[in-house]
């Protein structure tokens, strides 16, 4: 199952000095229920974006006195502060926030604000299927996700959600890696995962009993056949459940339990052995290791080489070097 909208991203920078051109780009880009509430006469507003739709990252450069407001907006929104001061206001809850600071906005259609004391802001937004779709803990339908705090749950969470994004938006700025389906639904659900990791929500809890009773063999057999046989499907971990006739909860379970491993662990294992085994079969002046690898979802050389050097003792190079005909 791929997740809704996914695309290959298209990129934006645009430059807005006056409040009709500032007015009229916010509207296309977030929708009319949203409006730019003030503009500083002569101040600069840039805002750039990588929109792969079910996933976009944001980069707003806001004078002082930049104000907007939405009434309601559909997807979810995590901000994180580069520099100098914002303010964030919704549902009761108004917080000033700085540079190095981290938060969810809003929940995803609750009204906010926000004000500009001249701040730098990176914005991720996640469609809603997309958070339900890593957060579902059944095997059927996706499950609404509702988020308890809009704070992460600790400093250690809100670095890693930096992290994180840092590497989606070089993954997104690659144009090779980002039209990869398997590259683009990976880095999204992971950036979706890190964020349900790092703010409080309903879908935090652990494994039911039913989920230790489901954790079993028999279902792993099931789960693993599954990725055996979709290498080069964009799986999820809910595909992965839904194919082993689970919860989430129990698959993940089921490997840990049984492989030491998660299911897009064991995933990217049989996606390390293809690329081995084409790498053996390739002639080393028809193919290169990054084409390979990218044809196999891992969009991240450096991440790639040193996982391949792992798993195999050897760079992917040098595997290439000795397979393959020659001519």
């Amino acid at each position: 199952m791929t997740p809704a909208l996914l695309t290959p991203p298209v990129r934006t920078d645009h430059a807005l000095t006056d409040d009709d051109s500032a007015v009229s780009h916010w509207r296309s880009h977030y929708g009319p229920r949203s409006a730019v509430a003030s503009l500083p006469p002569g101040a600069g507003l840039r805002h750039v974006v990588a929109d792969a739709g079910a996933l976009a990252l944001c980069e707003l450069d806001a004078p002082a006195g930049f104000g907007y407001r939405f009434d309601s907006l559909g997807p979810l929104v995590v901000a994180s502060v580069r520099s100098g001061r914002f303010e964030f206001s919704t549902q009761g809850s108004h917080r000033r926030v700085q540079s190095g600071d981290v938060l969810l906005t809003a929940e995803p259609d609750a009204p906010r604000s926000g004000l500009s004391e001249g701040a730098v802001v990176q914005l991720a937004l996640l469609d809603q299927d997309l958070v339900a779709q890593v957060a579902s803990s059944g095997a059927d339908a996706a499950a609404p996700v509702r988020f308890t705090g809009l704070d992460p749950v600790s400093p250690a969470a809100a670095a890693h959600w930096k992290a994180t994004r840092m590497f989606t938006a070089g993954v997104l700025a690659d144009p090779a890696a980002a039209a990869n389906p398997l590259v683009l639904g990976s880095v999204a659900r992971l950036l979706a995962a890190t964020t349900l990791a790092t703010f409080p929500n309903t879908a935090s809890g652990g494994p039911t009993r039913r989920d230790n009773r489901d954790a079993a063999a028999d279902s792993l057999r099931r789960a693993v056949a599954y990725i055996d046989d979709h290498p080069r499907d964009d799986l999820s971990v809910a595909d992965v459940a839904a194919a082993a006739r689970v919860s989430v909860r129990a698959v993940q379970l089921a490997f840990r339990r049984h492989l030491g491993t998660t299911p897009m662990g064991y995933l990217r294992a049989v996606r390390l052995r293809h690329v081995h085994d084409e790498l053996l079969r390739a002639d080393p002046a028809a193919t290169t290791v990054s084409a390979v690898a990218l044809r196999w979802g891992f969009g991240h050389h450096g991440r790639f080489t040193t996982l391949y050097r792992r798993t195999y003792g050897v760079l992917p190079h040098e595997t290439l070097r000795r397979g393959g005909p020659r001519g």
